[in-house]
C-alpha cells in the first residue's frame, strides 16, 4: 500500500495556512484519482527517458522498460513527447554545467524530518554545480498552472535537497524549476541557501509542528479548501460563506463596486456547494438516512449494444452505409494524440488557428493581462467612420 504523509509537501500550501486541515482530513479516507495515477505514470516515463538521455542505462534496458510501459492504460504519444521534453531539458542543463563539475541525481528520497514531523519526499531531479543547487520538479497536470516563485512544495523539496547535498558540497544558491509541459512549460525561481534555511527554521518547522499536533486554526479559502478531503464537512468553511449573507445589505441596490466586494469573497462557493453535495451523496450511498434528501435514478441516455449487428440489419433493409454512418475530422486534441503534437504541427500547423477567447471575468491577481473591449469597440467605430 502506498504511504501517505500526514503533512505531505504537495499539500503544503494548505496545511501551512490552515493548520487544522490535517486533523480534519484524518476523518476521511485517502483515495487516488485517475489524474494522480496518470501523473505517477508520467513520472515513470520521464525518469526512464532522462536515464537514457544521460547514459545511465543502455539501449537494451531502455527498450525493454519502454515496451513494458507502453502496455499501460495511460501511455500515449502526448505523454511520451512530454517526457522527452523533460529529459531533453535536463540533458541540456547538465551539458551546460559540465565544465562546472555538474553532479546529477534522479528520484532522490528526501528526509524532511528536520522541519516536518515524519516528513519525507522525493525530488524528481537535482543537479549540483559550482555552489548552485538546481531542484527540478516535473508536473504533468493540466488543471492548474503551477509557478515556482513562492511555491511552498518546491521550497520544501529544495530544503530537503539542500540538506542532502550540503554534507558534500558548499551550496550558496538554490534554483527551483517546475516543468509543466501541458500548461506552458518551465517556471523558475531562485533563493539564497541561507534564506531558504532561515525560512525552514523560522516558519516551516514551527508551523508544521502545530499542524502535526492539530492545535492550530482553520483558515478557509479558495486555495486551502480546493483539494481538502474535509471541504464538504468543514464548519469553518461553512461559516465563512454563510457570513456573507449575514453581512449583506437589507435594502436598496448594490453598486458594481459593492457587488465586486461580495463576489471576491464568494470565490469558491460553487466548489463548496459541490463538496457538500458529495458528502451527503456519499452518506446516502453508504445506507445512511439524511433528512431532506434521497437518492433517485438519474437521467440516462439510450445506447446501442451491438453496432455491428445494427449496421447489418439496416443494410439488409437496403439502407446505405453513407446514410447510417457519420464521418467527420477528429478534433485537434484527438488528432494530436493520433499523430503526435510535434508531427501534427509540422504537417498542418499553418491550418490551425486559435481565435481570441471571449471576455472572461477573473480576479485582479490573475496572471493573464487585462483586456479592454470598450477600446476595441471604439477603434472599430472609428475605422467605420473613416470609410
Amino acid at each position: 500500500m502506498k504511504r501517505h504523509a500526514k503533512l505531505s509537501p504537495s499539500a503544503a500550501s494548505r496545511w501551512l495556512e490552515c493548520t487544522m486541515a490535517p486533523a480534519a482530513e484524518a476523518n476521511f479516507p485517502v483515495t487516488e484519482s485517475a489524474y494522480a495515477a496518470e501523473g505517477s505514470f508520467a513520472h515513470l516515463i520521464a525518469e526512464l527517458e532522462t536515464m537514457y538521455a544521460l547514459g545511465m542505462i543502455d539501449e537494451a534496458d531502455y527498450q525493454k522498460r519502454k515496451a513494458e510501459h507502453a502496455k499501460n492504460e495511460f501511455y500515449d504519444d502526448e505523454l511520451q513527447d512530454h517526457a522527452l521534453e523533460y529529459a531533453t531539458y535536463i540533458k541540456e542543463k547538465v551539458a551546460d554545467l559540465a565544465d562546472q563539475g555538474a553532479h546529477v541525481e534522479l528520484e532522490t528520497k528526501l528526509d524532511l524530518t528536520q522541519w516536518i514531523p515524519k516528513g519525507y519526499g522525493t525530488a524528481d531531479c537535482i543537479i549540483m554545480a559550482d555552489g548552485v543547487l538546481h531542484v527540478i520538479d516535473y508536473k504533468y497536470g493540466k488543471g492548474v498552472k503551477v509557478e515556482a516563485e513562492g511555491n511552498r512544495q518546491m521550497m520544501i523539496y529544495a530544503l530537503g535537497a539542500l540538506d542532502y547535498m550540503q554534507t558534500v558540497y558548499d551550496v550558496e544558491k538554490v534554483i527551483m524549476v517546475i516543468i509543466q509541459p501541458r500548461l506552458g512549460g518551465i517556471s523558475e525561481a531562485e533563493i539564497a541557501a541561507s534564506d531558504l534555511l532561515l525560512w525552514g527554521e523560522e516558519f516551516l518547522a514551527p508551523t508544521a509542528q502545530i499542524a502535526f499536533e492539530g492545535t492550530g486554526k482553520y483558515c478557509p479559502g479558495e486555495d486551502t479548501c480546493k483539494f481538502c478531503r474535509a471541504a464538504g464537512s468543514c464548519k469553518a468553511r461553512a461559516d465563512y460563506f454563510v457570513s456573507l449573507f449575514d453581512e449583506a445589505s437589507t435594502s436598496g441596490l448594490l453598486t458594481p463596486e459593492q457587488t465586486a466586494v461580495y463576489l471576491a469573497r464568494a470565490q469558491g462557493m460553487t466548489d463548496w456547494l459541490k463538496a457538500m453535495e458529495d458528502t451527503v451523496f456519499s452518506a446516502l450511498m453508504s445506507g445512511k438516512s439524511i433528512e431532506g434528501f434521497k437518492l433517485v435514478e438519474g437521467r440516462s441516455v439510450r445506447k446501442y449494444t451491438d453496432e455491428e449487428e445494427i449496421a447489418k440489419r439496416l443494410k439488409a433493409k437496403k439502407y446505405k452505409a453513407a446514410d447510417i454512418f457519420e464521418k467527420k475530422l477528429l478534433g485537434i486534441s484527438k488528432m494530436e494524440k493520433l499523430v503526435g503534437k510535434k508531427k501534427l504541427a509540422e504537417i498542418i500547423g499553418d491550418l490551425i488557428v486559435k481565435p481570441k477567447g471571449a471576455p472572461t471575468l477573473a480576479p485582479e491577481n490573475d496572471k493573464r493581462p487585462a483586456i479592454h473591449p470598450e477600446e476595441e469597440i471604439m477603434e472599430a467605430f472609428d475605422e467605420g467612420e473613416d470609410k
